[in-house]
């Protein structure tokens, strides 16, 4: 449980700076830094093209780096004040600047920032794969992490609001560049701690020498359930984030108040963290990752389909009852997206005799992020195309833009996503199969390598 914990921590430390950037990042870009919600939209994707690159190079250099302390720790502790420190850049405005400078500033900030963040939490997600070669226990270590993960989360959500009041003293500048001071100094002990107790338990094979990228992406290619896997990442983060990204609009002009954010993200957020350490039992009994994600993702569906008829302006008491139970079938969600991550390696490993855990948390981040692209920078064009002025009230097709967004187009992606994973055949029987196949193979490896010695 200490090495749980140890690996949540550093989750907590992803939410310090990532929660900020998810939740507010379009909103201070558009009504903060004032740079039209278009322009913003553009950047949300040109970055991803930059991700498109840093992700795999990162994962393929964590994945063949020796040292004493192992392959991927050594990322988490030296990365992590250059990462706060280029956060703290990122949320500094400059709204007095020429509009040209505004955005070349924004740009660069950002995209050095997501390079940042990539050289820490691409060696931090494949811990998951090597701290145990246990599926159900991964599925526990993904609970703990995403309990510490969703309460950061909603803690942090609830609070830069009033944060950024408070530190900013009138200056929403002042506000944002203070708050993210504290939060960016908040996530670097975080980050060490994890990087320091956690341990490298699993190894690649001792036959497996260096390989080159063009054999993992070979080898990535060969490895069906990966590539499914892929596929609804991108799907579901396309979803949630897109959709997190719509949550202060909601709630600061469709429901004309602020406030409500922070008991949205209380609410919604913190249950999930609460249902995340229930998944892993639950997955237990049901036995197949893939069919109790099929169902909690057609339950999740349901209920955004619901919710967009019962708007919290009209049915308060309905809404905040349905946010609640969303909240609880999202942890499941969020779980299981990422327990599944980590067994696709040992398939790998079995078909092609590479082990590749962190070119392949390289790839499930880059799928990630890469939904996360098509989500938010969807929020900035719809926004733009729909007629956008910040800070002012807004026409009717903006609200029906955002209330579209906020709801619906979740929930079919919810449904595709349900769809996807259909075609995923890797269940525990075949799992532990594989498993055996692999400890059994290396053995004999082994032994014929001390014959020949």
């Amino acid at each position: 449980m200490a090495d749980k914990i140890a690996y949540g921590l550093g989750d907590m430390a992803n939410n310090c700076i990532w929660a900020v950037i998810v939740n507010f990042l379009i909103l201070f870009y558009t009504d903060v830094m004032l740079v039209p919600a278009a322009a913003v939209g553009i950047l949300m994707l040109v970055s991803r093209i930059w991700d498109a690159f840093n992700d795999p190079v990162i994962g393929f250099l964590s994945d063949n780096t020796e040292t004493r302390i192992g392959k991927y720790k050594p990322w988490i502790i030296f990365g992590t004040v250059p990462l706060a420190i280029l956060y703290v850049f990122t949320f500094w405005a400059h709204p007095q600047w020429s509009l040209n400078g505004r955005i070349v500033y924004m740009a660069v900030t950002y995209c050095i920032l997501v390079f940042s963040y990539t050289v820490v939490n691409i060696p931090w997600g494949a811990l998951n794969a090597v701290m145990t070669p246990d599926t159900d226990e991964r599925a526990s270590l993904s609970g703990v992490r995403l309990f510490f993960s969703f309460g950061t989360n909603a803690i942090v959500t609830v609070a830069v609001i009033p944060m950024v009041s408070f530190l900013g003293k009138g200056s929403e500048v002042n506000g944002w560049l203070y708050t993210t001071m504290i939060l960016g100094a908040l996530s670097i002990p975080l980050y060490l701690i994890c990087g320091i107790k956690c341990k490298e338990v699993v190894k690649p094979p001792e036959t497996q020498k260096k390989v080159k990228m063009k054999e993992l992406i070979k080898a990535a290619t060969k490895n069906p359930p990966l590539l499914i896997v892929l596929a609804g990442i991108v799907v579901t983060g396309f979803m949630m984030y897109g959709r997190a990204a719509v949550y202060a609009y909601y709630f600061r002009y469709y429901a004309g108040n602020d406030g409500l954010l922070g008991i949205y993200a209380l609410l919604f957020t913190g249950i999930t963290g609460i249902s995340t350490l229930f998944v892993d039992k639950i997955q237990v009994k049901v036995g197949d990752k893939a069919k109790l994600y099929r169902i909690v993702l057609a339950i999740f569906a349901t209920l955004l389909f619901i919710t967009y008829f019962i708007p919290v302006t009209s049915y308060p008491v309905l809404f905040w009852v349905i946010t609640a139970i969303s909240g609880f079938v999202n942890g499941f969600v969020m779980v299981l997206t990422f327990s599944i991550i980590p067994d696709t390696a040992e398939y790998g490993e079995w078909k092609t005799g590479i082990r590749m855990d962190g070119f392949i948390y390289a790839l499930a981040s880059f799928a990630q992020k890469f939904g996360m692209a098509i989500g938010t920078a969807g929020v900035g064009l719809v926004l733009g195309a729909a007629g956008y002025t910040a800070n002012v009230e807004q026409a009717e097709n903006v609200l029906t833009a955002i209330n579209f967004m906020m709801f619906i187009l979740p929930a079919i992606l919810c449904l595709l996503a349900a769809i996807l994973f259909f075609f995923y055949k890797l269940d525990r029987k075949t799992f532990n199969k594989i498993v055996a196949e692999i400890e059994e193979r290396n053995k004999s490896n082994n032994r014929n390598k001390l014959g020949g010695e």
